[in-house]
This record gives C-alpha cells, structure tokens and sequence, in this order.
C-alpha cells in the first residue's frame, strides 16, 4: 500500500489541470450558465475543464457556456470549440487580434 500511495496522490494532483505538453500559458476560472470551469488559453487556443457536478443535459447550452466563460476569462472571441463525448474536457480556437 505505501508504494501505490504516491502514485494515487500523483494522480490526483492532475485533476482539472490542461492536457500535458500544451503551450497554455494563461489560466484562470469561469462560470456560465451554472457550470464551473478551469480555463487554459495561448494567443489562439483554448482548453476547458468543467468542474462542476452532473452531466450537461443540453449540449447547445453547454458549448454556449464554454464559449462564454472563455470570453470572460481570456477577453478573446471564440471561434470554435470541440468538445469530448464525455463533456468534461473541450478544447478550441481564439481570436485575440485587438
């Protein structure tokens, strides 16, 4: 047991933290439409993780709530957005240009 204990905790420590080797250097956090994210950014991309509870039920609801909390939180425009079958992860494009 002590030798899997590090490797829980590891696991664990990447919760809701941004795909590995992705050059996001921004981040912060958002609500929209009653879901909470954590919110990657870099110039002309993105990537959410959702961290609220439950299922999104409503996929145009959600992806409307994506794209508006990344808006608030990078002050970009977003221009597409992708997200996976299971509704926790979704990644896309910005439009920064001022």
């Amino acid at each position: 047991m002590r030798l899997i204990l590090p490797f829980l905790l590891l696991g664990l420590c990447a919760c809701s933290a941004p795909a590995p080797f992705t050059p996001y250097v921004n981040k912060g956090k958002g609500e929209a439409g009653g879901y909470a994210f954590n919110i990657f950014w870099s110039f002309d991309q993105y990537e959410v993780v959702r961290t609220s509870f439950g299922r999104p039920k409503d996929r145009a609801g959600f992806t409307a709530a994506i794209e508006a909390a990344v808006g608030a939180a990078s002050g970009c425009a977003v221009t597409s957005t992708l997200i996976e079958p299971d509704r926790t992860i979704a990644r896309g494009s910005l439009d920064c240009a001022e």
